[in-house]
């Protein structure tokens, strides 16, 4: 996989930490990390991948044989789209769990250990284990989204490319590895690609189900009567949360046939759904901001924060979505933060007449286009998405992109500072073989946690109450469980704790206290369940 960036392959393999003063400081709490690899030739590592993977062996011994026979070239000079691919499909297979990987011959093979910088260094930015992430252009080779699951194992990513060629080859690859935790999605050019990659895709859904077709025929039939009786009373009165509000869970007490929703639907829903859906879901939300909680009766809680959960967990939500459900977050779910943990970029580096010749002394690799060529070039590039930003400040932690010059990335990490007044900047350097990346990141906050221990406790403790005060199922559950650590059950099924650390520890003796208190009810409550229970049988017996 060597091109422009790369002077040895074997240089790839090595990577080590090496600060670079020249890389710029920030008053805005901007940190400098470095990774370098040393720029003496050797074949260790080469070679013992070769004995490792036979395909790559063959390329190697082949390259190495030609290397030999002209004494007075490189060996990069023998390099070939071959060569690149069999070692990229090697390290992959070999170290990442990645049994398959492939690429048309005109899309650029990446470097693995360039691409794996980036991605360690984001793991140092996120203080937790991060779920969502976006990678904006990830091309047919899909290798960020690829790699990232050997580092963030709990990671859901979202890969975006403008390329409907590059996306089919990285379906293929999704498909052929069973990767179900990578989607990707076709972006209008025309539009800010983090805002782009936040709507739904410009490729047309399947058509609907006959589930979903069920689903927004309800919608139709009972909504108008929802938006009606909200605008009237400011307020839900009667039973119509099920068509509302969506979920994977069909309503226990909805009028049959059921209807539910899945992640696999979830597109062609959107495609499909009435306006009057959107109508009411606005309605709900302004009530909200204005009213609070009490809007929705209590029983209807429950169903609203697992309608939140799978939105936020969708790909496919547009921003208006979006922007319901981190409302209807701060109203039934308590906690504010986040949703999408980073946003990763690797940009073509160059704009239109900068790619020809020799970058570095060699013919550059075959690439598309859409690969090496940008208008504008990396800073025009970044610098959009820096502007971008400004509109998803409360939905993403860290946004963050490679770029080949310093240069760049002194104006990008300037241009920052006019916006981050309180936030945080990143800047770092990955040196793989002779060439040097450099990579910047920036956040609107800074996060410990996902979201804040404290309000979690009360989160939990909100929902508890809730439960047992309105859902007998959920009552019967916990009972059921109490037998086998029902503390930590219950907390993970009523909230996803995802940190940990002193604070968490501090959580869960609270709610352990609370859980206490509540299982003291419980008991209580039992006991008078089987006493109720014994007099009806005995008031049947007599009856008899």
């Amino acid at each position: 996989m060597i091109e422009s960036e790369e002077a040895n392959p074997e240089q790839q393999q090595r990577n080590a930490g090496a600060t670079n003063p020249k890389i710029p400081a920030s008053s805005t709490c901007t940190t400098t990390t470095s990774t370098s690899s040393s720029t003496t030739p050797d074949f260790t590592d080469l070679t013992h991948i070769a004995s490792l993977d036979a395909p790559f062996l063959a390329s190697f011994t082949r390259v190495r044989s030609l290397h030999a026979s002209s004494p007075t070239t490189s060996f990069s000079t023998h390099v070939d789209f071959t060569f690149n691919l069999t070692l990229a499909a090697a390290q992959l297979r070999l170290a990442h769990n990645v049994p398959h990987f492939t690429l048309p011959t005109t899309n650029l093979v990446p470097p693995i250990p360039n691409r794996l910088s980036y991605l360690t260094w984001l793991k140092t930015l996120c203080t937790v284990p991060p779920t969502h992430a976006i990678d904006i252009g990830t091309g047919a080779s899909l290798i960020y989204p690829l790699l990232s699951h050997t580092i963030f194992p709990t990671l859901d990513i979202l890969g975006t490319d403008i390329d409907p060629a590059s996306l089919t080859h990285a379906s293929h690859l999704i498909t052929i590895n069973d990767c179900t935790r990578i989607s990707v999605k076709q972006t209008d050019p025309t539009i800010p690609q983090i805002t782009a990659a936040l709507e739904p895709s410009v490729h047309p859904p399947p058509p609907p189900t006959p589930t979903i077709t069920l689903l927004t025929n309800k919608q139709s039939k009972h909504l108008p009567r929802a938006l009606d009786e909200l605008t009237t009373r400011g307020r839900k009165v009667t039973h119509w949360s099920w068509w509302a509000f969506p979920t994977t869970l069909e309503g226990a007490l909805e009028p049959s046939p059921k209807t539910s929703i899945s992640l696999s639907t979830a597109a062609s829903f959107l495609h499909s759904a009435p306006p009057i859906w959107k109508a009411v879901l606005l309605k709900i939300t302004t009530l909200v901001n204005k009213s609070g909680a009490n809007v929705l009766p209590r029983i209807d809680h429950g169903r609203v924060v697992y309608f939140i959960k799978f939105w936020e967990t969708s790909w496919h939500t547009p921003m208006w979505l979006r922007t319901v459900t981190t409302s209807l977050r701060a109203a039934y779910v308590g906690v504010k933060g986040p949703v999408i943990d980073f946003v990763m970029c690797n940009p073509p580096f160059y704009g239109e007449g900068e790619v020809g010749g020799r970058e570095d002394g060699r013919e550059r690799t075959v690439m598309t286009k859409s690969e090496s060529v940008t208008d504008g070039g990396e800073l025009t590039f970044v610098s959009r998405m820096i502007a971008d930003s400004l509109s998803h400040q409360h939905s993403i932690t860290w946004y963050s992109a490679m770029v080949s010059k310093l240069s760049n990335l002194k104006t990008l990490a300037k241009s920052l500072k006019q916006y981050l007044s309180g936030g945080w900047i990143r800047t770092t350097e990955f040196r793989n073989g002779q060439v040097t990346r450099y990579g910047l990141a920036w956040s609107f906050g800074e996060y410990s946690t996902r979201f804040e221990v404290e309000e979690e406790v009360g989160v939990v403790e909100r929902r508890l109450v809730e439960f047992f005060g309105s859902d007998e199922r959920i009552e019967w559950w916990v009972k059921r469980e109490q037998g086998r650590g029902s503390c930590e059950v219950l907390v993970e099924a009523t909230f996803d704790f995802t940190v940990d650390g002193d604070a968490v520890a501090k959580a869960r003796r609270e709610v352990r206290g609370l859980f206490d208190r509540v299982e003291g009810e419980v008991g209580r409550s039992n006991r008078r369940w089987k006493r109720r229970r014994k007099q009806e049988e005995e008031a049947a017996g007599n009856g008899k």
